[in-house]
């Protein structure tokens, strides 16, 4: 049940994460990291009201962990390095049951930061990302799952993205300045 979006982009792609790809995620997580516990269980983001009741630390811990998935599904998909630079992203949530939720509680921020992380979006800002609707799909018991449905302009031009490692001078200046101040 996908809303229709009048724009001027002639590409989709569409990011799935269900209990399938969670699993597939968790396996991955505890090979290479056998000692950590890994945050991500549900193919569904937590509520802002859940993420409000948290302390500072677990807070961020739980933030970097779904930006590491995040991260994860960009490469598992295939989008590594598409970097668009402008795009406009639907999100639909298939909860399992039909309980009343607002929409705005289920905002994909540390979703969104990995993507950037991951190379899939040049950066999360309204200059690249036009349009974010949130949108609640028919209830499925069977396979709660979210999809991200991601329309671009397939001739837009690719964004090169400076690497920290391979001497990207901006951070190094920035870098400079700091030692400088003090």
């Amino acid at each position: 049940m996908a809303f229709k979006i009048q724009d001027d982009f002639n590409t989709e792609i569409k990011i799935v994460i269900d209990t399938y790809v969670v699993e597939l995620y968790r396996k991955y997580w505890y090979k290479h990291n056998p000692r950590k516990k890994c945050e991500i269980k549900s193919p569904i983001l937590e509520s802002l009201n859940y993420w409000m009741t948290l302390n500072n630390f677990i807070m961020n811990t739980k933030k970097q962990k779904w930006g590491s998935f995040s991260q994860w599904l960009v490469e598992y998909y295939g989008f590594k390095g598409l970097n668009l630079t402008r795009c406009g992203v639907q999100l639909l949530y298939y909860f399992k049951d039909n309980i009343r939720r607002d929409p705005d509680n289920y905002t994909p921020k540390h979703i969104h930061d990995g993507f950037v992380k991951g190379g899939l979006f040049a950066d999360d800002s309204f200059k690249e990302i036009e349009y974010l609707i949130i949108t609640r799909g028919t209830p499925d018991k069977m396979n709660p799952r979210t999809e991200f449905i991601i329309r671009y302009d397939k001739n837009q031009k690719i964004e090169e993205k400076d690497d920290p490692k391979n001497g990207d001078t901006k951070k190094v200046k920035r870098k400079s300045k700091a030692k400088n101040k003090k």
